[in-house]
C-alpha cells in the first residue's frame, strides 16, 4: 500500500534525482519485508507464549474427595440389573455433594432396547436446496 502510494508519488511530481531515491528507498523496504526476523531468545519466546511452562498461582487440583470411580456404560438409573464382567468401562467422575447425581448407572441387559449396533445415524434427513 506504501509502495503503491510513494510510485505514484515518484511518477506525477518528482525529477529523476529524487525519483532515483525513492525507487531505492522502495527497493529497500521490500527486502527488508522478505528478510527473515532474527531469532528471538528463550525468554522472549515465552513471554510471548504466556510462560506455559509454569503453573499458574490461581490453579488448584481438581481432584478433590468429592470425585468417585466406577463402570460407565449403563442405562438404567433405577431397578436395573448389576453388570456383566464384559460390560462397561472403568471411569472417573463426580457424582456431586450437595445433590447427588447417579453417574454410574446399572444394567438393563436386554429389558430396555437401547438401539444397539447402527443405532448411532450419523446423518439426518436430506434437505432440499
Amino acid at each position: 500500500m506504501i509502495a503503491a502510494a510513494l510510485s505514484l508519488l515518484v511518477a506525477t511530481t518528482c525529477t529523476s534525482a529524487s525519483a532515483g531515491w525513492i525507487e531505492y528507498k522502495l527497493r529497500q523496504m521490500r527486502a527488508e519485508k522478505r528478510r527473515p526476523k532474527p531469532p528471538q531468545s528463550y525468554e522472549e519466546r515465552l513471554h510471548r507464549a504466556g510462560y506455559p511452562q509454569e503453573i499458574s498461582p490461581l490453579a488448584h487440583p481438581s481432584e478433590t474427595p468429592g470425585y468417585d470411580g466406577g463402570y460407565i456404560g449403563g442405562g438404567a438409573p433405577f431397578r436395573g440389573e448389576p453388570r456383566f464382567l464384559q460390560e462397561g468401562v472403568w471411569g472417573w467422575d463426580y457424582p456431586g455433594r450437595l445433590i447427588p447425581a447417579r453417574i454410574f448407572l446399572d444394567y438393563w441387559h436386554g429389558l430396555r432396547s437401547q438401539g444397539g449396533t447402527g443405532a448411532y445415524k450419523t446423518d439426518g434427513p436430506h434437505l432440499l436446496h
